[in-house]
């Protein structure tokens, strides 16, 4: 009896180790390290992974360098900005999550939130119109869609409706 109770513990150990290891090696949701697209070099962002379509504009030595400095100096501008989304969005979760809801500070810290956000998008049409001001005609007729020039995902998830659900 013993021993086949110890057989069936050691079963339920493998088990467990081996579904463990299952999920940890699966990929993760959002925009951490195991990720989709997550990329621990370069710059994150629009456009950041976007190599593929990037080879296909057939850059020069020169757009390749100024397009670099373009995306270099929107990281740098938007860093801050994309800092302030997360932390409100961790402390939204945290507002949601408390016993007692105060609906003043989670439409404060939502405010704050959408506000990081509009500018962050700025900053990306903005270094978008730069980019495409250094394009030939025939590179700027391989962009994106112009309405969406560019994935609106900071690596931020934002509460409530995409922008495209959204009724104004």
């Amino acid at each position: 009896m013993k021993k086949l109770s110890l057989t069936a513990l050691v079963l339920v150990l493998l088990v467990g180790v081996v579904a463990f290891m299952a999920y940890a090696d699966a990929p993760t949701r959002g925009n951490g390290p195991g990720a989709p697209g997550f990329n621990n070099d370069g710059p994150h962002g629009p456009m950041a992974n976007d190599e593929p379509f990037i080879k296909k504009l057939n850059l020069t030595a020169d757009q390749q360098t100024k397009i670099l400095a373009i995306r270099q100096d929107f990281e740098k501008n938007s860093q801050p900005f994309r800092f302030i989304m997360q932390t409100e969005q961790l402390e939204l979760r945290q507002l949601w999550s408390a016993d007692q809801l105060n609906q003043n500070a989670i439409k404060t810290v939502t405010d704050q939130l959408i506000t990081a956000k509009i500018k962050v998008v700025t900053l990306s049409r903005e270094m978008f119109n730069q980019i495409k001001s250094i394009l030939t005609p025939e590179q700027q007729k391989l962009l994106p869609n112009k309405d969406h020039p560019l994935p609106m995902d900071f690596g931020v998830e934002m509460p409530g409706p995409r922008c495209e659900e959204r009724s104004f």
